[in-house]
């Protein structure tokens, strides 16, 4: 009877395991970016400019700072990764990091399958990164030449979700200064609602 007990315990302990959200969880090599991961911990980070830019959202509910747009029938994609926050001499300030995929139209789970383990060269052409300073308006820098990496893509039978994981880094020169976003890394968990048809 007291084994039964203690059974029922252990089930019960790992079931509220089971429903906290995902813990944040630095890299143990730069604790101000997040590990490199593929478990959809809904977080980004990267150096940008010489400071941590981190996006973090653990909860497995909201995901939306990683959308996916496409034009209707056009070429082309921008993945945008918003709301990160970069402390910059003991301010926090907003950035936005993204790419912008020329030749591809991501539109769904079958595409990002068709990307996994690819490296996207960023030519600052046709395919670019992007980082917004301060809003979408005025302070959005385009052309970023670099690389885009997609790591991974999971898919488990029976889930709406998936997710993508991955790795970045580009350079992009904008009026005589040059702007660094590098290290990058992100790990989400993608659903129909990260998808958007117009940018």
């Amino acid at each position: 009877m007291e084994i039964i007990r203690w059974i029922l315990v252990f089930i019960g302990m790992s079931t509220l395991a089971a429903c906290r959200e995902i813990p944040y969880e630095a890299s143990p090599l730069d604790p101000r970016l997040p590990n490199l991961s593929s478990t959809g911990t809904n977080t980004a980070g990267a150096y940008v400019d010489g400071y941590s830019w981190l996006v973090q959202n653990p909860t497995l509910i909201n995901s939306h700072q990683f959308m996916i747009c496409t034009n209707g029938d056009l070429p082309g994609t921008r993945i945008l990764m918003s709301k990160g926050i970069q402390i910059v001499e003991s301010n926090p300030k907003q950035r936005d990091v993204g790419f912008f995929l020329g030749d591809l139209a991501v539109k769904s789970k079958n595409h990002f399958m068709a990307l996994k383990d690819s490296v996207i060269n960023l030519d600052g052409i046709s395919n670019y990164g992007i980082l917004i300073l301060e809003n979408a308006t005025s302070d959005t820098l385009r052309h970023g030449v670099g690389k885009l990496y997609i790591r991974d893509v999971i898919t488990k039978e029976g889930l709406e979700s998936f997710i993508v994981s991955g790795t970045f880094g580009f350079d992009i020169k904008n009026e005589g200064l040059n702007h660094t976003v590098y290290s990058g890394r992100f790990d989400f968990r993608i659903r129909n609602s990260n998808f958007c048809n117009a940018f």
